[in-house]
């Protein structure tokens, strides 16, 4: 393995930033392991994702990893019951999911006002082709214990976490300077034993393309994947997830592979006029600014507001689905 260095300070990155960065981790810490143990009080078995799994396991020179969501993965039929446990926690499930003819969503997402914590609730990982109830059978067996925010938790075992660390990678492309970061630490870190097992198990989740795809992103990684005999297939939707391109082309993607006119033309009715409950809570751009639309007289700007919104990020979206569909395989 080629060892490039592992920088051991935030560059750019004063001492005040460095410790509200450290306060505010070690809060969500305490966060995360408050939920996961009301989670298996109620009998729900929960796996902690990424956070601080990952800065345990890559990040020990003591850099930090701030997160800003705590991710789950939970059985798909544990939902409710889940649900049901962070609402009496103070939570409340976003309305992302409810919009008419979306694309199936990986995750739920809730938030408790009180304190800004945020808690996604994963049904599977993005990347992974297997059903969600295929999902968890396979990745409720490679797990470990860790310690975390006072409790024991179930984080993946090593393997697993390296396939999430490159299904991540994939997801959010070269733009996404955390998951890239991530993954240039774990192919330091990890042999391609490893790395060879994390492709087994993406093999059994169908997420080879996926992995592939993710680590290719990386120089290193390509050595990886080229040894490993991972290709990438034709997907559309990898292809805009690696390039970075903006979600509204995944939106694109969905909706040109809607079966008929009817189903798209709901789906663009569900976009432009979206429910009054998601319109309260929905934060346009990566900045994530709410538009604090509670008041009822609000809510006719504020769809304004999204359909300007839309016209403006649309033919972006479309030309990156476009410049998608003219890759070669």
């Amino acid at each position: 393995m080629l060892k490039r260095g592992i920088v051991t300070s935030n560059e750019g990155s004063s001492l005040g930033d460095i410790f509200r960065d450290t306060a505010r981790t070690l809060a969500r810490d305490r966060v995360s392991a408050s939920v996961i143990t009301a989670l298996r009080s109620a009998g729900v078995g929960a796996i902690l994702l990424k956070g601080p799994s990952f800065a345990q396991w890559l990040y020990d020179d003591g850099t930090p990893r701030p997160y800003r969501d705590t991710d789950i993965l939970l059985r798909d039929t544990h939902m409710p019951v889940a649900g049901g446990v962070l609402t009496n926690l103070g939570f409340e499930r976003q309305p992302f999911t409810d919009l008419r003819q979306d694309k199936p969503w990986h995750a739920e997402d809730w938030l408790r006002t009180s304190d800004g914590a945020r808690i996604d609730l994963h049904r599977t990982l993005i990347g992974v082709a297997a059903p969600p109830p295929v999902a968890w059978s396979v990745l409720a067996t490679r797990t470990e214990r860790a310690r975390i925010g006072g409790a024991t938790v179930d984080v993946l075992a090593v393997d697993a976490r390296a396939l999430h660390v490159a299904l991540h990678a994939a997801q959010n492309g070269r733009r996404g300077t955390q998951a890239m970061t991530d993954l240039s630490r774990a192919l330091d870190r990890l042999p391609l034993e490893t790395w060879r097992a994390a492709a087994a198990l993406a093999g059994e989740l169908g997420a080879e393309s996926a992995m592939a795809v993710g680590l290719r992103l990386d120089p290193q990684g390509a050595k990886v994947a080229d040894r490993l005999g991972l290709t990438v297939s034709s997907s559309v939707q990898l292809r805009l997830q690696s390039s970075g391109a903006p979600g509204e082309a995944l939106g694109v993607a969905w909706f040109m592979q809607l079966p008929t006119r009817r189903a798209q033309a709901v789906w663009l009715l569900g976009k432009v006029l979206p429910p009054v409950a998601f319109m309260r809570v929905w934060e346009p751009g990566p900045e994530r600014t709410p538009l604090e639309a509670r008041a009822t007289h609000q809510l006719p700007m504020a769809y304004a507001f999204r359909l300007l919104w839309l016209c403006a990020r649309g033919p972006a979206a479309v030309r990156a689905w476009r410049r998608a569909q003219r890759w070669p395989a």
